[in-house]
């Protein structure tokens, strides 16, 4: 998992996007992902096409944020990461068609999620999927700039 992350950092700078390098994300952040049971990856033959983190706790940075949900249960997604080369494989797809099957099963009101502000496959992606992004941004480590948070509204309680 470890070589597959470094792939996507590589590649991920060589596109001008600085927001992962040696020092984010690291062995114990998917060491602290793994004990919360939030990683989930998608193998084939054995090797990692792609990971993505699902969490209940939100990052202290996501506070301020004027999410649209503010008395729901919510997921969080993070690191959502494909290997090089197998960009528009549809890898992308099973992971946000798994995380929302997964938050309506579970009786989640809405899903949040940040994404780079130079990350544009990202940003596509949460449009795609229909995730609002919401006024403001979010501060993360040494990162540049700014990251945008979205969200999607499953249901009202």
């Amino acid at each position: 998992m470890l070589d597959l992350i470094q792939t996507v950092i590589k590649d991920m700078t060589a596109r001008g996007n600085e927001q992962w390098n040696d020092e984010y994300p690291t062995r114990d952040v998917f060491e602290k992902d793994i004990e919360e049971q939030g990683l989930y990856v998608m193998k084939e033959r054995g090797r990692i096409l792609g990971i993505m983190v699902i969490s209940k706790e939100q990052e202290p940075q996501y506070d301020p944020v004027p999410w649209t949900d503010k008395h729901g249960k919510y997921l969080v997604g993070h690191r959502i990461a494909v290997r090089p080369g197998l960009h528009r494989k549809g890898i992308a797809d099973k992971f946000m068609e798994f995380f929302l099957e997964y938050a309506r099963t579970n009786g989640y009101t809405s899903i949040r999620l940040d994404t780079y502000h130079k990350n544009d496959r990202s940003q596509a992606l949460m449009e795609k999927y229909g995730f609002k992004r919401i006024r403001g941004h979010i501060n993360f480590r040494e990162c540049s700039g700014p990251f945008y948070p979205y969200e999607l509204v499953l249901s009202k309680k």
